[in-house]
């Protein structure tokens, strides 16, 4: 039987502080291969690992696979959008050291069927080893836009890391695992009418390798003598990598919000109640000057005018007329 149990609890008390997890258990450093007992090879039990731990997290975490077979074999059954992929020796070799063609299909077809893993699920992993000019900048850059990783372990392989900072791509690669958002353009109107309705027109832009994976409010924020939040009809995690994004709104502004300057921005919060409120845990967007650390708040306009909504209007008793008959004379 999977003895997880313990750990796997742990994991799901602090999920707001763990967004997936990779499956291990099996094989060398829980790689899924060379195992001793030969469970790399079973798929019975590769899949009691994989079933254990996705019922045991909560529904809004996943479980990362190392080899894109498994995860073909295991990703179905209304589970694939939970089912990502490690690749724990990213440009090693052509194939990544067996990471890709272990199989019936070439490595082309795995790759392109991790691209399409990567537009819904975790993607990630680590080098293992210099194999220039494969692991230099620019097929290293190349391929993590096209799978969309979310993250890498910038601990190893040192020499691989090197020489991303020697050919000078380390801090963009660093800057756009996952999601990099940022407003392209943003229209608001000067001033606006307690009361009345107020357009505005936001466009993001994502510029990351992948989009976010998971669930996160979004709050438009109006800061000034008061503040008031309103959420967005907006699933953040359709906001997919090297697109524009536009959030159209006609909001009615609050009869009674106080007359007065105030801020626009919008608020990313963490979905987990026990962060987000939490200003470190909220999305920061990439453009300069927007961040309140205090609030995690992004401003997006400063100087916008409420004014008060016009008093309403006081109803008149109209005069009523005697009717009186033409021609006859009154008595």
């Amino acid at each position: 039987s999977l003895q997880a149990r313990p750990l796997v609890s742990t994991i799901s008390r602090e999920s707001g502080f763990v967004p997936w997890m990779e499956a291990g258990f099996i094989g060398a450093w829980g790689e899924w291969h060379t195992s001793t007992h030969g469970l790399d090879r079973d798929m019975t039990a590769k899949r009691a690992v994989l079933d254990a731990l996705l019922d045991a997290l909560p529904p809004s975490r996943s479980i990362l696979l190392r080899y894109p077979g498994d995860l073909a074999a295991f990703g179905g059954a209304g589970k694939s959008s939970r089912v990502g992929h490690h690749n724990d020796c990213f440009l090693a070799s052509e194939s990544d050291s067996g990471t890709y063609g272990r199989g019936e299909r070439s490595i082309g077809q795995e790759k392109a069927f991790v691209t399409s893993v990567g537009r819904h699920a975790p993607v990630g992993g680590e080098t293992c080893s210099v194999n220039r000019p494969r692991s230099d900048c620019a097929t290293a850059l190349a391929e993590l836009e096209q799978l969309g990783f979310s993250e890498l372990n910038l601990g190893y392989h040192p020499g691989v890391l090197d020489s991303w900072r020697s050919g000078g791509c380390f801090d963009s690669i660093k800057s756009r695992f996952g999601y990099r958002l940022w407003v392209e353009q943003v229209s608001v109107p000067r001033s606006v009418t307690a009361g009345r309705y107020a357009h505005i027109n936001i466009t993001m832009r994502n510029s990351g390798f992948a989009a976010p994976l998971t669930q996160r409010p979004l709050y438009l924020v109006l800061d000034g003598p008061v503040r008031r939040t309103f959420k967005l009809p907006v699933d953040v995690r359709k906001w997919a990598p090297g697109k524009s994004h536009t959030i159209e709104l006609a909001a009615q502004v609050p009869a009674g919000l106080p007359p007065g300057n105030y801020t626009v921005g919008l608020w990313l919060p963490d979905e987990a109640a026990n962060l987000r409120d939490d200003p470190r845990y909220a999305i920061r967007l990439a453009n300069d000057s927007a961040w309140d650390g205090s609030t995690g708040v992004n401003r997006l306009v400063n100087g916008i005018v409420v004014k008060p909504a016009p008093p309403p209007a006081v109803a008149s008793t109209p005069l009523t007329e005697r009717p009186m008959g033409l021609g006859v004379p009154p008595r």
